[in-house]
């Protein structure tokens, strides 16, 4: 019977630990949520502020022109397809 009830004493005892830690958990939590929304509250108050922006085009950079294949290459391929 003393067993027992050690048992259950150390199992309750572990529970509330258990407990406490896990509302600690929550609250911690509950932090970090609030948080976020006061961050995102602030990110959009910022987006609003800011006066938007004229995007200027990049210019691209053209390819350098490779050299041309002489006319007698062409010539004979264009000869092997009409056969």
């Amino acid at each position: 019977m003393l067993r027992t009830s050690e048992y259950y004493a150390k199992a309750n005892e572990k529970q509330s630990q258990l407990l406490v830690t896990y509302e600690e958990y929550i609250k911690e939590l509950e932090k970090l949520v609030l948080s976020t929304s006061i961050i995102k509250t602030k990110i959009k108050s910022l987006k609003s502020r800011s006066k938007p922006r004229k995007r200027t085009k990049k210019k691209t950079k053209r390819k350098k022109k490779t050299r041309k294949k002489s006319k007698t290459k062409r010539r004979r391929k264009t000869r092997k397809k009409r056969r």
